[in-house]
């Protein structure tokens, strides 16, 4: 693999994990008024990727701007990672094939 391929391979995996953790954080925080302590308890077996609060407020402000800028982007993004909707079902509600989800 050339270097600037290895490159956007490692930032594309580093974004993955954000908008994972992100999606993990964001339902974790439903219906509470409160900051978690960190880190959060959880069961031993539990490997979600999770962020701190100050981490899940900086992506969640990002996730939030994209609205902005590709609306039906943010609907995406939040549906698969927030909504842990298939990309199957995200595309059969939009009408497109699965492979441009």
């Amino acid at each position: 693999m050339a270097k600037n391929t290895v490159n956007c391979y490692q930032n594309n995996v580093a974004w993955l994990y954000l908008l994972t953790a992100w999606g993990n954080w964001s339902g974790s925080r439903i219906g509470t008024e409160y900051k978690a302590a960190w880190p959060l308890v959880t069961a031993s077996c539990d490997i979600r990727p999770m962020l701190s609060d100050a981490d899940g407020e900086t992506v969640d402000r990002a996730v939030g701007r994209l609205k902005h800028f590709d609306p039906l982007g943010y609907d995406i993004v939040v549906a698969y990672y927030k909504g842990k909707a298939s990309c199957r079902a995200i595309g059969q509600e939009l009408g497109k094939p699965t492979y441009t989800i």
